[in-house]
């Protein structure tokens, strides 16, 4: 439909189809975001799965439990804690 003062017609702008370069822009958009929120569940995934596989040895102050499970260490961790001078003199003065 032409305008009624000039001899042109009139550009709907809801019919026109859009750029190239604007779907272009579009699908850059979606693509960084959907590479964005895989890296995203990835990183999540490995923390998850890292907390899974750490595996910690507890240091006592006279050995890692594995090597105090040999009875001739555990009997040396054991005497000296239990058999220095001062504690045999405190548990003689408690009898």
């Amino acid at each position: 439909m032409g305008s009624s003062y000039t001899n042109t017609t009139r550009k709907h702008v809801k019919g026109r189809k859009p750029a190239k370069s604007q779907k272009l822009v579009k699908l850059t958009v979606y693509l960084g975001a959907i590479c964005i929120s895989l890296a995203a569940i990835a990183t999540i995934v490995g923390y998850i799965r890292s907390g899974d596989t750490v595996t910690t040895e507890i240091e006592l102050p006279h050995g890692t439990l594995s090597k105090l499970t040999h009875i001739e260490t555990f009997t040396l961790a054991y005497l000296s804690v239990n058999c220095n001078a001062a504690l045999l003199e405190t548990t003689q003065t408690i009898r």
